[in-house]
């Protein structure tokens, strides 16, 4: 039985297990996540009485649980009081056993019984019940193939790039000229972009020469944890932070909203034309860069080229199973047609780019003053070679 919550039910192939137990880096063994008062030998009933305090951290986490519609439609009451659910609450060692179903079963007790019995979810963080429950969950996805651990890896080792940081502290390399155009503006290092949205899953990727920089943002800086760095970039649109608003407004560190970003705008419409709907931002698609670090006015992009492309895209590639690419400006276009040696001509494909067959688009940059839609620049042909292989994929 399900119970047709937004929250619940979600197919197992379509949650992002990993963004799930990365809540095991925050469980470090003997420190407390939130704070609450004592309450040995008081009953579960009495701990109702109490205002558990639980960090940021654990709140966002089980924000991320719902959000993904992790949980589990049933009567967990009944289950875990006289069914089968019993002994996995008894004894949390059981749950090593457990195929991913029951796991979702048991992680939709925990919060819901946490939503009943204040303080429940510290209690079972501070005995390791929870770390358990999430090794087992980590460990059962990952068997099935639901786990995407060199997403992840691969999101971390762009964000924290090993040349970028050497160009921060003062060394000539290949990127110093992007980099330092940074730190003239402010002493705060915005780290590289190594995408947005689910990269995973999106059917078509956009690709632009680097990602333009704002001073007024709320974006991941080096104070960022690595599990809220991977929820800004891989959810940037459909996380419960709404880090960016309808696909088009970026979240500002006043809490504010950015108007609506034209170079976003452009690729929600591109991506709407082609889809011939309203295209879901994160979903439909997701967004990268030949150069990953930001800049204004794509400043230190020719410079900074060979060395990021060479280190980051061909893997970025291999991780996305778009079958439809999409490169905007001649900067991006041409980086990509010289790395992967595509001919000439506005549509390419299917030609294998990364592993994969897909179907490429050049399209101008989407600031450019000369028609930047689909049906101008690659005609009707174009569009149905497109729309096919989004069918075939």
């Amino acid at each position: 039985m399900t119970t047709g919550e937004p929250w619940t039910d979600r197919p197992d192939d379509q949650v992002d297990w990993d963004r799930i137990v990365g809540m095991i880096d925050h469980l470090p063994q003997g420190d407390r996540p939130g704070t609450w008062r004592d309450v040995d030998g008081l009953s579960s009933e009495q701990w109702q009485d109490f205002d558990t305090r639980y960090g940021a951290t654990v709140y966002d986490w089980m924000r991320v649980c719902y959000d993904e519609a992790a949980l589990v439609g049933f009567d967990w009451g009944d289950w875990v009081e006289s069914g089968s659910g019993r002994p996995y609450i008894e004894d949390p060692h059981t749950v090593r056993d457990a195929d991913l179903h029951t796991l979702r079963m048991v992680l939709t007790s925990h919060l819901r019984g946490d939503h009943f019995v204040d303080g429940h979810l510290l209690a079972i963080a501070e005995d390791g019940t929870l770390r358990l429950l999430l090794e087992a969950i980590k460990s059962r996805s990952a068997e099935l193939g639901l786990a995407r651990p060199a997403l992840s890896r691969h999101l971390a080792e762009i964000a924290h790039c090993p040349v970028a940081e050497a160009a921060s502290i003062g060394e000539t390399v290949p990127c110093s000229k992007i980099v330092t155009s940074q730190q003239d503006r402010s002493d705060r290092f915005q780290l590289p972009t190594p995408w947005i949205g689910r990269l995973d899953l999106a059917p078509m990727l956009f690709i632009g020469a680097n990602p333009s920089i704002g001073f007024d943002e709320d974006y991941p800086d080096r104070s960022w944890t690595d599990w809220a760095m991977y929820d800004y970039f891989q959810h940037a649109f459909d996380s419960h932070k709404d880090w960016i608003k309808d696909g088009t407004k970026q979240l500002l560190a006043d809490g504010s909203y950015s108007k609506p970003v034209a170079f976003w705008a452009q690729i929600k419409g591109r991506a709407s034309e082609l889809l011939q709907r309203d295209a879901e931002p994160g979903v439909d698609y997701a967004i990268t860069e030949i150069v990953r670090c930001r800049s204004q006015g794509e400043h230190g992009v020719p410079e900074a080229v060979t060395e990021c492309s060479a280190r980051y895209l061909a893997v970025t590639l291999q991780l996305s199973p778009a079958p439809v690419l999409v490169t905007l400006g001649k900067n991006a276009g041409n980086a990509l047609r010289s790395i992967f040696d595509l001919g000439e001509g506005n549509v390419i494909g299917p030609v294998d780019v990364g592993g994969r067959q897909r179907c490429v688009a050049f399209l101008p940059h989407p600031n450019a003053f000369q028609p930047r839609t689909f049906a101008k620049v690659i005609g009707l042909a174009g569009l149905e070679q497109l729309r096919v292989c989004l069918l075939e994929r």
